[in-house]
C-alpha cells in the first residue's frame, strides 16, 4: 500500500508541475485552463486536494482502529491514540476547508512586533505554537513507541512540518519580493509544500501499518506490496 500511495504522490507531482507550466507559458483557452486546475496542488478543489484529504483520513482511521485496541486491552496510551484520530480527522476537514486560515485573525506576529516577511501569512506563528504544545503533550507517548516507529514518526512530522510551515514561510516571503504569485510560486513552492505534506502523511501511513503488523494484538497487515 505503502508503495503505491508514493507513486500516486510522484504521479500527482508531475502533473502539477506540466499542467502550471502550461497555464503560465501557453495560451490556453478558458476551458482547457478549468481543466487543468483541477491537477493545480494549491487549488482547493481539485484532485490533489481531495487526494491530500483521503490520506489525512486514512490515517486518521488507522489512528482509531489502534485505539480502539488499545482501549480492549486498558493500554496507558489509549487517549493518545484516539486523539491523534481526532487530530487527522481535523487535518482533512480543514485540507479542504481551509479552517486553519483563521488563525490569522489573531495576528500573533504583529502583537510580538515580528514584521519578518517570513510571518506574511499570519496563521504560521499561531500553528508552530500548537506544534510545540503537541510535541510536549505527546513527548512521552513518543518515547514508549518501538524504536523503528519512533524514527518513522519523526520523519513523517518532519516531512509534513517542512511543508506545512517551512515552505509556507518560504512562500510567503517570495511573495513579497517579488510581488506575483508566477510559476515560480505557483509551480514549483506549491510543489514543494504539498508535496512534502503529501509525503509525511504517506510516511506516517507506513509508519502505523508497520507498528500495527508488528504488534500481537493488532490487525496484521502486509506492507511490502
Amino acid at each position: 500500500m505503502a508503495i503505491a500511495l508514493f507513486g500516486l504522490v510522484a504521479i500527482l507531482a508531475v502533473l502539477h508541475l506540466i499542467t502550471q507550466y502550461v497555464i503560465f507559458f501557453y495560451s490556453t483557452g478558458s476551458f482547457t485552463t478549468e481543466i487543468l486546475t483541477r491537477f493545480d496542488m494549491n487549488n482547493e478543489i481539485s484532485i490533489p486536494t481531495w487526494f491530500s484529504q483521503i490520506l489525512l483520513l486514512l490515517s486518521a482511521v488507522i489512528f482509531a482502529y489502534i485505539a480502539y485496541v488499545k482501549f480492549s486491552c486498558k493500554d496507558k496510551y489509549r487517549f493518545h491514540w484516539l486523539s491523534l484520530g481526532f487530530l487527522f480527522t481535523y487535518l482533512s476537514i480543514d485540507e479542504g476547508a481551509e479552517l486553519h486560515e483563521t488563525l490569522g485573525i489573531l495576528d500573533i506576529a504583529n502583537s510580538l512586533g515580528l514584521t519578518s516577511t517570513f510571518f506574511g501569512f499570519a496563521w504560521v506563528l499561531p500553528a508552530m505554537l500548537i506544534v510545540l504544545v503537541l510535541g510536549a503533550l505527546f513527548f512521552r507517548f513518543w518515547l514508549q513507541l518501538p524504536n523503528r516507529t519512533k524514527v518513522l514518526f519523526v520523519l513523517a512530522i518532519g516531512l509534513f512540518l517542512s511543508g506545512a510551515l517551512g515552505i509556507e514561510m518560504i512562500s510567503a516571503d517570495y511573495l513579497a519580493q517579488v510581488q506575483a504569485d508566477g510559476f515560480t510560486y505557483n509551480g514549483v513552492l506549491v510543489l514543494f509544500e504539498e508535496g512534502l505534506e503529501m509525503l509525511g502523511v504517506v510516511t506516517l501511513i507506513y509508519a502505523l501499518l508497520s507498528y500495527a503488523s508488528e504488534q500481537k494484538t493488532l490487525l496484521s497487515v502486509n506492507i511490502t506490496r
